[in-house]
């Protein structure tokens, strides 16, 4: 039996995980059936262990690129929930800033409403002392004419 003579030539270009084979067939040479049979053999036992090995490798790899985006997650999730806190922490603040705005203003708002009413009864009041001074006038006016006004 002819079989060709096979030469794997392996290259792996720089900053690349990917491996170039090259399949160099040479000049025919006689060989029997059981070489060629062991030969096939031997190259099918490299291409499965080679398959394995890059199995293996690609596993690994998926797990370290697992764990890595399950830590950037985690990372990203923590930063989130330290945003909601501070968020949360600004508007308790302002909500208390709020309600003393209010409170004042409520305080504020009383302290003119006491102000305004005292100033009525102080007006009130000297309306009053007006009319009973007129009221004891007109009294001593009637008194002094003899009702005849």
């Amino acid at each position: 039996m002819y079989f060709h003579s096979l030469n794997i030539i392996r290259k792996q270009p720089e900053q690349s995980e990917i491996e170039l084979i090259m399949i160099v067939f040479t000049d025919q040479e006689d060989v029997s059936d059981e070489e060629a049979e062991q030969y096939a053999k031997r190259i099918r036992k490299e291409a499965e262990e080679e398959a394995l090995a890059i199995r293996a490798k690609t596993e690994e790899e998926t797990e370290l690129l697992r764990k890595q985006t399950e830590i950037a997650v985690h990372a990203e999730l923590e930063k989130m929930k330290m945003t909601c806190q501070e968020m949360l922490a600004a508007a308790v603040q302002k909500q208390k800033e709020t309600e003393e705005a209010c409170q004042r203003m409520a305080e504020e708002a009383e302290q003119e409403r006491k102000q305004k009413w005292d100033a009525f009864e102080k007006k009130c009041g000297a309306y009053m002392r007006q009319h009973q001074e007129l009221a004891t006038l007109l009294q001593s006016l009637e008194a002094y004419t003899g009702g005849n006004t």
